[in-house]
């Protein structure tokens, strides 16, 4: 996401909506692989993010001040194959 797309947008046209990682994530107990899809959950001094569970373990992680450059917006309504 662009960094003036994140400007631009409000907290209420962001939230509950996807993005997916460019890059892995993490917070202070566990990292996320790039390509992980998040629900956006914040819009504070960056992206407030929660993962969708992990596929293997059932892992939710929810990261905080993500840089809006990390993350990609996906459509709304669904997400993008890849």
């Amino acid at each position: 996401m662009l960094m003036s797309e994140y400007r631009r947008l409000t907290l209420e046209t962001l939230r509950g909506r996807k993005v997916r990682s460019k890059k892995p994530l993490a917070n202070s107990l566990a990292a996320m692989p790039a390509g992980t899809v998040y629900t956006i959950v914040g819009k504070l001094a960056g992206l407030a993010l929660r993962s969708d569970p992990c596929v293997h373990c059932g892992l939710a992680l929810n990261i905080r001040k993500v840089n809006p450059e990390k993350v990609e917006l996906l459509p709304p309504g669904g997400t993008m194959c890849g």
